[in-house]
């Protein structure tokens, strides 16, 4: 194995550590797929086709902590739903955020001018992301209950 492919599998190791020190509860809740075959040029150019044609070749799973049983989180990059939804829903792909681990993250700027209407995150931010993301949800959670429209009534 070359040098260089020693250092993208090392560098592409840091989310899949940071996720193991995520609550499990939490990773439950977001489902992903991870893009980890081939070589990193393979997995770049299979990013761009998913994010092309919204179709995923291929399987999705929750995030765990083990990424043998859960969505694979080693590639160079990782798709993930939006919280408590599946990733793809009648065959359409329902994108949250795409997580770019550490080979490719200095591509992210080149991606969000390709694909404007998706996030992409380092994975060295991927732990704060999720904090964050779960605040809001419940305080979202927490407004849901004491905003109730008004009922209609039917004269």
């Amino acid at each position: 194995m070359s040098k260089e492919n020693l250092i993208i599998i090392e560098q592409n190791n840091l989310l899949l550590d940071i996720i193991k020190e995520i609550e499990s509860g939490l990773l439950e809740k977001y489902v992903g797929h991870g893009i980890s075959r081939g070589t990193p040029q393979e997995q770049y150019l299979s990013l761009i086709s998913i994010l092309q044609t919204g179709r995923i070749i291929g399987n999705w799973a929750t995030l765990l902590p083990d990424s043998y049983e859960g969505a694979y989180s080693h590639g160079s990059f990782l798709l993930l739903s939006y919280y408590g939804k599946n990733l793809v829903v009648a065959e359409k792909l329902h994108l949250n955020v795409v997580i770019v681990n550490g080979y490719f993250e200095s591509q992210i700027s080149e991606l969000e001018g390709m694909f404007p209407e998706v996030t992409f995150i380092h994975a060295k931010d991927f732990n704060n992301w999720i904090i964050n993301e779960s605040k809001i949800l419940n305080r979202f959670k927490k407004l849901k209950k004491y905003w109730r429209l008004p009922s209609r009534t039917v004269r």
